[in-house]
């Protein structure tokens, strides 16, 4: 018997196309089944399924901003900024700046919100055993894999032809500016894997300051420790420079328009590069995440690879601990990149100033 060709048949250009077997209408069509008996369920409580989509958030990041909770809970940001206010009249959440900019509200969760989402968990869980009833472990995890690549590919760039993406608009083989970097790392509500271009600037005063507007919780907690460990170390990262005399400003350029977090390393990176005012080696990203003075595991070393190269890398620098993931790397994948290995920052920064 044949094997149907599912890329020909699933086009929508397909003489042959139907929607009952188009992956898009059927992924619509169980989620608008999944969610309208959901919502049935949580107004009986005196919450919409948004809600409870932000208290799942606030459950997993004690504090979080108004846009975080926005790109997480799959909301726009005026949207979940109106949200916010209802959830903070039914005393859900409490709302308040952020001590170290006024201009961003943080938002946690209250005791009532905390025991609210914890009497709806095990009613939502219901409705998930439900829809999962008579599929297997091995096949939920496939649909967990393939959701994700096709959020990753989604997110990159709308509608677009490879081949009219600029170079401007790709990693390529340039080599950047010192103070500048390319890293990647995973944001959004499936941990989509992205890339994106550091820059950092100097100024008169001290400190190091973000640039972007409405940053996430997890690219500030990257700034943070990458400024924590550049403190603690810049004798043995930058010599007799000290960070400490001027200003850092940090700007984060995502090729997709999405910022995420996950990135730390690389932050640290650009800051030394424009202490030191050397370049880092062109098309060169970046993988890491620091725990102090540690390096933390990356969940998905492989698709970070497979991002790298979609986007024009030419290098991908990891920590060491990826390097037995990375046999799931495809062949045509792992042949069009140089992989990099480090033990330690310090490590890291030697290997992307070499020339």
């Amino acid at each position: 018997m044949k094997k149907i060709d599912y890329r020909k048949l699933c086009h929508p250009a397909n003489p042959e196309f139907r929607l009952a077997t188009s992956p898009f209408y059927l992924m619509a069509h169980a989620d608008f089944d999944y969610h309208e008996d959901m919502s049935t369920v949580l107004e009986k409580y005196g919450v919409n399924r948004s809600m409870y989509r932000i208290m799942t958030v606030l459950r997993e990041h004690e504090s979080a901003n108004i846009g975080f909770l926005a790109e997480r809970s799959l909301t726009k940001r005026n949207t979940a900024s109106r949200i916010i206010e209802r959830m903070v009249a039914k005393e859900l959440v409490s709302a308040f700046p952020n001590p170290h900019d006024s201009r961003i509200t943080e938002v946690v969760l209250t005791q009532r919100g905390k025991d609210m989402l914890d009497s709806l968990t095990p009613i939502v869980g219901r409705q998930f055993q439900r829809a999962v009833d008579g599929i297997t472990n091995e096949e939920l995890e496939q649909l967990v894999l393939v959701l994700q690549k096709i959020s990753s590919n989604l997110n990159r760039l709308p509608i677009e032809v490879p081949g009219d993406v600029s170079a401007d608009g790709r990693v390529g083989i340039t080599r950047l500016h010192a103070g500048q970097a390319w890293v990647a790392g995973e944001t959004g509500p499936a941990g989509i894997t992205t890339v994106s271009r550091i820059e950092v600037a100097e100024a008169r005063g001290h400190g190091i300051r973000l640039l972007n507007e409405s940053p996430s919780a997890a690219l500030r907690a990257s700034v943070k420790t990458a400024k924590d460990y550049l403190y603690l170390h810049a004798a043995d990262l930058v010599g007799t420079r000290n960070p400490k005399d001027q200003e850092l400003i940090v700007e984060v350029h995502p090729l997709n328009g999405r910022v995420g977090g996950s990135s730390g390393v690389g932050l640290l990176l650009a800051l030394c590069s424009s202490l030191l005012k050397k370049q880092l080696r062109g098309g060169l990203v970046i993988v890491g995440e620091l725990a102090g003075d540690a390096v933390k595991p990356i969940q998905q070393p492989a698709e970070l690879v497979e991002t790298a190269v979609r986007e024009g890398a030419r290098a991908i620098l990891m920590p060491v601990s990826c390097r037995r993931a990375l046999l799931d790397v495809p062949d045509e994948v792992a042949t069009n990149i140089e992989m990099l290995f480090y033990a330690d920052a310090s490590d890291a920064l030697k290997k992307a100033l070499q020339e």
